[in-house]
């Protein structure tokens, strides 16, 4: 009897530590997770179609909104009083609400402060191999490069940064040449990994501040940077609240004005799933620019 109850012993040890093993295993093997991040005005469609392209190739997506804009005026959580309209992504979204205010920082200190608060999002979650994308909201990866992100870290590199075809007002107007104002290619989105997030002290905005060094591999048309969407009222908000607005709130006049360097570009399959399952629904809304005859 002695006996058979030490083999029992003995079984449910056994088992216990094959279990143990089974699960170190695979925490220890198993896929990194992808961190989509951003800062968050207000900017809702630009939102819809950034979660509806990386939805199945993201596990979570990190959305940090402030009490104040990045001027420092108060401003509401537009989110947090509408997520409800965000309910098939709200498994995978962690909101990040910054409810500090800051009044010693001037400038651009604010806007950097907003972007760093993504660690918050973070921290406690991940692991050195998770992949963590930093963008402006607008700066919209291909859910096709994710897995050519993975690579290029993989091989070493410490982060990656993504050319993004730039689009200004509405969501398929160009410059020519697709070109910013200045004449240069957009870069926006970087992503790097955990481990290497973690080496800079976990701020963002390490990595934003250096989206245009040449140290780092960069993917051609990688993505979307879809600028100042929302018709004239939108704009000028974002004017008011964004640091490099400047001080001269455009009228409608001056808009006009500024839409005329602008053409419009069919919406191909180059464009965003979600842009062209909607296309009459954003067409009608004014987010889609007619085609000149």
């Amino acid at each position: 009897m002695r006996m058979i109850r030490l083999g029992l012993l003995c079984g449910v040890v056994f088992s216990g530590l094959f279990i143990f093993a089974l699960g170190l295993r695979s925490w220890v093997f198993k896929e990194p997770k992808v961190y989509d991040c951003f800062p968050f005005f207000n900017e809702f469609e630009v939102l819809r179609i950034r979660l509806d392209e990386l939805h199945d190739v993201v596990d979570y997506f990190v959305l940090v909104e402030s009490i104040e804009t990045q001027r420092g005026h108060p401003k509401p959580l537009y989110f947090e009083e509408n997520k409800h309209l965000f309910a098939p992504y709200l498994d995978k979204i962690i909101h990040v609400a910054v409810r500090e205010t800051h009044p010693e920082l001037k400038g651009w200190g604010r806007e950097k402060f907003q972007r760093n608060c993504i660690a918050r999002g973070l921290k406690g979650k991940c692991r050195s191999k998770d992949l963590i994308i930093i963008s402006d909201l607008d700066e919209i990866p291909r859910r096709e490069v994710i897995s050519q992100i993975r690579n290029l870290l993989d091989q070493g590199n410490e982060a990656v940064r993504l050319h993004q075809d730039i689009y200004y007002y509405k969501l398929n107007w160009q410059n020519p040449l697709g070109k910013t104002h200045g004449g240069e290619d957009w870069i926006g989105t970087v992503a790097t990994n955990y481990k290497h997030f973690s080496r800079h002290k976990r701020r963002a905005q390490y990595f934003r501040d250096r989206r245009n060094s040449t140290r780092w591999p960069l993917i051609q048309r990688a993505g979307w940077h879809f600028s100042s969407m929302g018709g004239n009222d939108a704009i000028r908000k974002k004017f008011f609240s964004v640091i490099e607005g400047g001080d001269n709130i455009p009228s409608d006049t001056d808009l006009e004005r500024s839409f005329q360097r602008f053409h419009a570009v069919p919406i191909d399959e180059s464009f965003p799933e979600y842009i062209r399952n909607h296309y009459e629904t954003l067409r009608a809304s004014g987010y889609i620019a007619e085609l000149s005859p």
